[in-house]
Order: C-alpha cells, then sequence, then structure tokens
C-alpha cells in the first residue's frame, strides 16, 4: 500500500511550482526580444509579433479554426490580453476567419485593413465583433507609416483603385501589402498579392537580411523570378497546409526559390516557424 501524501510533500510540490511560475514570469516580463512567428494554421496566414516584449500585432489570423488563437496562446504573454495592431491583408476567410475567436479573449486596438467586403456570414459577424469592441478600424493608404519603438512599418500596395474592391472579383489582386523593418531585417508581408500587383511595388533599395512571406501560399502564380532578383530574399516562408487539395506549394515556386539560393520554410512542413529579431 503506498503511502498518502504528506502535507509537507504538498507544500515544497506547491513552492516549487510557484517557483517555476515566478522564473517564467519574470523571462517573459523582462525579456526584451523581438519575435516574429509564422503560425501553422493549415491553409491560410497567420503571424503573430512581438516587439521588444512590449508591443503585439497580428498580421492575418488564419481560418477559424482554432490554430490561430492557439499560438497567440503559446508565444504571447500569458499576463498580456491586448493586441496592440492587427492587420487583414484582405477579405478571405483563410486570412479574416480566426479573428472571430481571437476577439473572444483578446482586445484589439487598432485595425489595419481595406473595407470588409463579401456576402459570407463570417464577415458580417467580423464587421459586429469589430464595433462592438470599438476597434479603430484604419484603411490604409499606400505610403502610410507606423513607427513602434526599433520597428518601421510601411504600407506598399496600391490603393488607387480602392472603390473597386465592392466589385472586385479577385479579392488577392488587392491584397495589403505591408514592409516591417527593424535594425537590420526587412520582413514583407504579401498576402495572396498577384504577380501583377507585386510588379507595381516600389520598393527602395535594401542592403539587409529580407524575409519574404511568400503570396498565395506559394501557388502556380504567386511570385514571379523578376520578384525575387529585385528583393533578394534570404528566407522565404510559405503558409500552407500540410496536404492541402490545391497542390500548394507548386514545384515552379520552390525552384525559383531554390535557383536564388533562398532558404525555404514552410508550416506544413515545420509547424510554427519562429524567428528572433
Amino acid at each position: 500500500m503506498q503511502n498518502p501524501i504528506t502535507k509537507k510533500t504538498l507544500f515544497f510540490a506547491l513552492l516549487f511550482s510557484c517557483i517555476i511560475l515566478v522564473i517564467v514570469f519574470c523571462n517573459q516580463y523582462f525579456s526584451k526580444q523581438t519575435i516574429l512567428v509564422f503560425c501553422d494554421v493549415g491553409q491560410g496566414d497567420g503571424t503573430y509579433m512581438r516587439i521588444q516584449n512590449k508591443i503585439d500585432i497580428v498580421i492575418d489570423a488564419g481560418p477559424a479554426n482554432n490554430k490561430m488563437l492557439h499560438c497567440l496562446g503559446t508565444y504571447m504573454p500569458f499576463y498580456d490580453r491586448t493586441i496592440e495592431y492587427a492587420f487583414i491583408s484582405h477579405s478571405q476567410t483563410d486570412h479574416y476567419g480566426g479573428f472571430i475567436e481571437i476577439y473572444k479573449r483578446y482586445k484589439i486596438d487598432a485595425l489595419f485593413a481595406l473595407p470588409l467586403t463579401g456576402s459570407s456570414n463570417n464577415i458580417e459577424i467580423l464587421k459586429q465583433l469589430i464595433n462592438n469592441h470599438q476597434t479603430h478600424h484604419i484603411i490604409p493608404t499606400t505610403g502610410d507609416t507606423v513607427s513602434l519603438l526599433n520597428t518601421r512599418l510601411t504600407f506598399l500596395s496600391s490603393s488607387k483603385a480602392l472603390p473597386s474592391i465592392i466589385y472586385a472579383k479577385d479579392l488577392n489582386a488587392f491584397s495589403v501589402i505591408v514592409e516591417i523593418r527593424t535594425s537590420d531585417k526587412r520582413i514583407l508581408f504579401t498576402g495572396d498579392a498577384t504577380i501583377s500587383t507585386l510588379y507595381n511595388l516600389s520598393l527602395s533599395p535594401y542592403s539587409g537580411k529580407t524575409i519574404l512571406k511568400v503570396p498565395h501560399h506559394g501557388s502556380q502564380n504567386s511570385i514571379s523570378e523578376s520578384f525575387l532578383k529585385q528583393i533578394h530574399p534570404d528566407v522565404a516562408i510559405i503558409s500552407v497546409g500540410k496536404n492541402n487539395s490545391y497542390g500548394h506549394p507548386s514545384k515552379r515556386v520552390l525552384d525559383f526559390l531554390k535557383k536564388m539560393g533562398t532558404q525555404t520554410r514552410r508550416t506544413d512542413k515545420e509547424g510554427d516557424i519562429v524567428i528572433k529579431l
């Protein structure tokens, strides 16, 4: 017969647990590290960024499958329930669906997105949540910048055809493209942008390390070789679902990246991809 747990044993177990919690809390609270997480959200896009352990950013949130919520629970400090800035590249559910679940546990201060369009029930739910939670909805314009500590965000995609988005058949062409620069790195978030959208970008010269979030999950016509030669990405991230029915990413795109000598990383192969900046 086993001996019952004594009060002394229970006390030391609780004390040890408290010490571990304090260590974890201090490690999270006092760290000044900036982290970038390309979350494994399945067939969709979802990225979390925490700047110098102070400012939280979510760029797209994947489909409504709880995976983005799980990613935030893993990498965002447990004591923090406010997302300062969120971005929706375009109104397709594999990019915005997860925000519906995020609103259940987090407060979002500001949301950058073009007018949310579509007839789905989810888009109407999201609009209502944005309104009910008093999230400041900002429609970005090309060239707009946001400075956050040592990090600068710049909107690159054209907004000249903004009125046309209401009638657009291909929302991918209206993807909001964001460039984020730290002291020595540039990250390009491209949503599901088309080749022609990327061709019309105005990119300033850059000599530091470039990380490219490959548009449209690496589909056949997501990027061109000429665009890759223009930006020379050191690392390419492909957010894609395992064994997806679309055949993403395409061999054509993978061959382009290999030819450029770009390190290619995929969420379907690695799960969450964490980069420390």
